[in-house]
Order: structure tokens, then sequence, then C-alpha cells
């Protein structure tokens, strides 16, 4: 009897702060702007697909406040390819919502990677690389809503000032293998970036560092691609080159003297 009354009570007080639009119970309704998560993620993937003609999952979401805006921030993925996996950052503004996303740097940024791993296999059998893309905001649109027109090449051409890509390698180079062939890696690797500008930095570590920077790749959320910069910047010796696609130059900026 007395856990019927204590129900009673409950359901009682839930449906006046309920009618009273009270906002205690906000928090247990709306996860972003007057949505529930659910309806959050609806959003984001009608959005991604009215955009970009496919149909998308979204993986997790977060918000983060600033700017005067709630941010909704999320993972997302397409269902075409598991292998793709993007950022986006949404905000309401006027009743509407503006959604931006890094769908078309992160294709590309899976294939540097491939042409990337294609090269330093060729002399290492261990070794961490990762690829940052810059294409959250709007002056990284390249206007391409194709996912199978997302090569570098269109990519880069299509922003040829304004993209941004940074590289990081670790490897153990005992042999001083890599270091005494930098330039002729290096040049195989930007063969085919077109009008890409990059950095790219070559570390020289331990084989426990190596083993620390893929767990940590593996580990990390798949669109947290700054792990291996974190890890190894300032720490260890350095090969790094300049490349600057529309000159067609490539420049040594860094030197890795001491190992």
């Amino acid at each position: 009897m007395v856990k019927k009354v204590i129900s009673v009570v409950l359901v009682s007080v839930f449906l006046s702060l309920t009618l009273s639009g009270c906002d205690f119970i906000k928090p247990f309704f709306e996860y972003w702007e007057g949505m529930s998560k659910s309806e959050a993620q609806e959003l984001i993937e009608g959005k991604l697909e009215e955009k970009y003609g496919e149909e998308f999952a979204v993986l997790n979401t977060y918000t983060r406040g600033g700017d005067g805006f709630t941010y909704l921030m999320a993972d997302c993925s397409p269902k075409s390819s598991s292998d793709v996996v993007f950022e986006i950052e949404a905000f309401e503004v006027g009743g509407g919502y503006i959604i931006r996303d890094t769908y078309i740097p992160s294709i590309v940024r899976v294939e540097m990677l491939e042409i990337i791993n294609s090269v330093i296999s060729e002399y290492s059998d261990k070794y961490a690389a990762d690829v940052n893309v810059e294409g959250l905001y709007d002056e990284y649109d390249s206007g391409i809503r194709i996912a199978e027109n997302a090569t570098i090449k269109n990519f880069s051409e299509a922003l040829p000032d304004k993209n941004s890509t940074d590289i990081w390698i670790a490897l153990n180079d005992k042999n001083n293998l890599v270091h005494n062939n930098i330039h002729n890696i290096v040049e195989k690797i930007v063969a085919d970036f077109y009008y890409t500008n990059a950095i790219i930095h070559f570390y020289y570590v331990a084989d426990d560092i190596v083993q620390k920077c893929i767990d940590e790749i593996k580990n990390n959320q798949p669109t947290d691609h700054l792990v291996l910069y974190r890890i190894l910047y300032k720490h260890y010796p350095c090969d790094a080159f300049n490349f600057n696609g529309k000159k067609g130059t490539l420049t040594q900026i860094d030197y890795a003297d001491e190992f």
C-alpha cells in the first residue's frame, strides 16, 4: 500500500511539472535544441542525404557550447563505406539548421593514406601514419557532392590555394634506410597529390613508440586525426617537408640530424 501511494505521488508531481512547463524536466526529454537524441540523429542523416544523395549512419553525437550557439557534433559514416568516418557540426539559426561536415575531405584522406601506405611499406614493415585534411568550415567546401568525384585531384584543384593537409609518419629507421632516401620517398608520396598543400613529417622513434602510435590511432575517435601530432611533435628527430601543389615545389623545412 505504501509503495502504491509513493508511485501515485511521484506521477502527480511529474504531471504537474510537465503541465507547468518547468525547466527541471527538460534534461529528461531534450538532447539538443528541443530535440531528443534520436530526432537530432534523424536531422543529421536527413540533411546529409539531401546534400550528397546517399544514406548515412550517425555513429555518435555530443554537444558543445561556443560563440553564442550550442553545437551538435557527430561522427558519421556513409552506409556505402565504413572506412570513411567524418565529423559534422550543426547549429540552429533563425529556426533553421546549419550543418557543416568533412565528408569529402575524409574520402580524400583515405586516398592519401593508401598512397602513403603503399610507399612506406616498401621501406618499413612497422610504422604508423595519420593524415588530417582540413575541411569542417565553409572555406574548405570544394563544391563536390558526389562521393565518386571526391578524389585528391578534384578536391585540390577545386581549392588550389585554400586546401591544407598535415601528415605524420612514425617509424623505427634502424639502418637509416628512410632517412637516406627521404627526398625520393616524399617525391613518391606527393607525385599524385596534384594541387594539395601539405606538410609531411617523418619521425624516427623506437619500436615501442611506433606501437604506441599504432595503438592510439586505433583507440581514439575515428575523426581525431591529431593523435600522432600530440605524441610526436617536438619530442623526436624529424624530417619535415612542405609541398605546395599549385607551384609544384617540395621544400625540406626540418632536418633529423641526430637519432
